[in-house]
Order: structure tokens, then sequence, then C-alpha cells
């Protein structure tokens, strides 16, 4: 009978394989992270108030997504090397760029594109929102004056005044926030089934795309809910990322990623045996 790790297991295997190595992984992260802020910069020019600039801003986020699909190769070849026992190094990252681009880009095609679209109701809904406060709200400093007045002084009249200005736009609000939700709960499941195509391809550059996504797909089935289950188990630790100005962030991040290369492992390991 098979015998899967726990989530505190392969965590604690995790932070094992990492002593020593945390300065190398961090340094990887960092440079993937670089790379993608500076080309995420071009979204920043693209405005989001018609169909034409959601679509363009929609195509570019895609692609970018791609781009940083690549890097995560690289890192889950460098994840990989080390729970292997092998020397690792922030060099690793580029790995993916190595002759991998087109089937990366062809394997993570269509999760990027539906992480893209589970966005727009959000930009078309968040689009309305602002309109109704811009016709709510005729001088916006001195309604944020007025707001943050009636934070600090707690005074009922001033609370009320500023709940009357924004009563409006709460049912818009409230299915903003629904369709983040649900943006979310869509994110979560499909990288749940693409959780596994990135080590596939590595493991197995022989398959051709399709194959790969299959294979995929057939290794995380009966632990697709144990794969759901460590991914939120790191919510309380982005919880309490604030309480050190997100710099434990970082460090969070390379241990999911290693706990994640472990979690594979110990996938292929049940599966052969």
């Amino acid at each position: 009978m098979n015998r899967f790790s726990t989530s505190s297991e392969l965590k604690r295997n995790a932070r094992t394989l990492l002593y020593g190595k945390l300065g190398t992984v961090i340094g990887a992260f960092l440079v993937h992270a670089v790379c993608i802020m500076l080309i995420t910069t071009l979204t920043d020019r693209i405005g989001l108030s018609t169909w034409y600039q959601i679509l363009i801003y929609t195509i570019v986020t895609v692609v970018i997504s791609l781009i940083g699909a690549v890097f995560n190769l690289g890192e889950c070849f460098m994840y990989l090397k080390n729970a292997s026992g092998q020397e690792i190094g922030v060099g690793d990252v580029f790995y993916g760029f190595k002759g991998l681009v087109q089937k990366v880009f062809s394997v993570r095609l269509i999760p990027s594109l539906i992480y893209s679209v589970a966005g727009i109701p959000v930009i078309l809904i968040g689009n309305a929102y602002s309109e109704i406060l811009l016709t709510q709200i005729k001088d916006p400093e001195s309604f944020m004056q007025s707001y943050m007045d009636a934070l600090t002084t707690m005074d009922p009249a001033k609370i009320d005044a500023i709940m009357k200005v924004i009563e409006p736009a709460v049912p818009v609000m409230t299915m903003m926030v629904v369709a983040f939700v649900l943006r979310l709960l869509v994110q979560l499941i499909v990288s749940a089934l693409f959780s596994q195509t990135h080590y596939v391809m590595l493991d197995y550059p022989e398959l051709d795309v399709t194959e790969t996504i299959r294979h995929s797909f057939k290794i995380i089935k009966g632990s697709f809910g144990r794969y759901i289950y460590t991914t939120l188990s790191f919510i309380p630790w982005i919880l309490l990322a604030p309480f050190s100005c997100g710099i434990s962030l970082i460090w969070l991040v390379v241990y999911r990623d290693q706990v994640m290369a472990s979690f594979y492992l110990d996938l292929v390991k049940n599966q052969n045996g």
C-alpha cells in the first residue's frame, strides 16, 4: 500500500534540504523577481477603460505569465537537484531558456489564458465601481481627508456622512469581491491540475506537449486534495508577512517551492512503488 508523506513531513524535509542553501535559492528567486518586475512595467502604460485596452492588457499579462513560467521551470530544476543532493547555483534559474522556451509556452498557455480571462470580470466590475464613486465624490482630496478624519475620531455623524457617499457603490463592491474570490478559486483549481507539468518536463523530456499535460494530470490524480491542502497551509505564514515588512515572503516562497518539489518526488515514489 502506498504511503504518501504528510504536509508536515514534506515541510520538515524541505527545511532540511534548504539548510545552508538559502543564499543560493533566494538569489535565484530575486533574479526571477527582478526580471519579471522589469517586464511588468510594460503593463503600467496600458489603460483599462475600454475593451480594446483590456484585450491588450490580457494578452500582455499572458505573455508575461509565460515568461515567468520559463523562470519557474529553472527554479523547479534547481529544487529537484537540491532534493537529489546535487550542487545548485543561481544560474539554474535560466535553465528553461536553454531550448525549452517553446515547450514551456505550449504547456503553460492554457492555464495562463484561464488566469487572465478569469481576471476580466474583476477589471470590468472594478471600472464600474470607480465610475460610481467618481459620480458621488466631486472632490477626491477633500473626501479622503473627511474619510481619514472619520476613522481617527470615530464620530458617528462623520461616519454616517461617509457611508451615504459610498452607499450607491456597495452592491458593485460586493460583486467585485465575489468576482475576485471566484477568480482565486479558479486559479487554485487550475494551478493544482497543472502543478506537475514543470517537473514532468524535466523528468520526461521525450514527452511532447500533450503527453506532458496528460502525465501531469495522471500523477496528480488521487492527490489533488492533498496538493490544495499543502498549498493552503502556507496562508498563515502569508498573513504574518506584514509584521516583517514583507521580507519573510522571500523565505516563504523558496520554502514553498522546495516543499512542492518534494511533493512531486513523493508522488513519483508512490506511483513507482
